[in-house]
This record gives structure tokens, sequence and C-alpha cells, in this order.
């Protein structure tokens, strides 16, 4: 990654998860900015699905799903040096309590927006070794 170090201005959608995958993103690679030889584009796409379903009808599991496509690109003519798209899972349980589950919910983006980010980052790394 030092070939990239401060040198990639990160595009993340302006989310919750798009800042925790950037904030990521911007840890390995360093910051950059309009004036960076390549720029990151990165969407992020997240589904929650119930996957535990009391006899009573409650859901007291959820999955997030997340697919995060990326372009890297070089600013001086266009050219999408490396491109792909990448994706993972989380879950969380529920509990009774509201800010619990909320508060879990939040962890398990968080983590699966850390994931989706180093996954993009082993994927870049590989690309251009």
């Amino acid at each position: 990654m030092e070939t990239l170090r401060d040198d990639v201005e990160v595009i993340v959608p302006e989310t919750i998860a798009g800042y925790r995958l950037g904030d990521r993103l911007r840890d390995r690679l360093g910051i950059g900015d309009a004036q960076s030889l390549y720029r990151l584009d990165v969407d992020l796409e997240i589904r929650e699905a119930g996957v535990a379903v009391t006899q009573e009808g409650e859901v007291t599991r959820f999955t997030l799903e997340g697919v995060a496509a990326y372009r890297l690109i070089l600013r001086s003519d266009g050219t999408v040096v490396a491109s792909g798209e990448t994706d993972s899972f989380t879950g969380y349980s529920t509990t009774d309590s509201t800010v619990a589950t909320e508060n879990a919910r939040a962890n398990a983006e968080a983590r699966l927006a850390r994931i989706l980010a180093d996954q993009i980052l082993t994927r870049l790394q590989a690309g251009l070794a």
C-alpha cells in the first residue's frame, strides 16, 4: 500500500456506514485530497434481514449484508486502475431494550464497514503488486 500512501482521495457515501468505511480506508491509505494522484470511489449498499423468528413472530436476530463496489481512478486521464466488488455480512441480536438493540445494530454495521474496507484494501494491494 506504500505506492498509494497519502496519494488517494477516498470518496464514499455520506452515511454513517460510509463514514466508517472511509475512515478505515483513510487510516490505511493515508489522507488524500482533490490534488491526489488517484481517486477511490466506493458505492456501499447494506441490507438488513431477519434470520431468527420466535413462535410469536418476533425477530430476535438480524443479518446485515453489505456490498461495496470500488473503482481506483488515475486522475490525470480518468483511467480505471483497479475495480471490483466485495461483500460480507454481520449479525446482531435484539433485546427487550430498544437502546441496546440499536447499539448492537450500530456495532454490527461498524464491523461490516471495517470488513468491507479491509477486503477492498487487500484486493487493491494484490492488484497493484
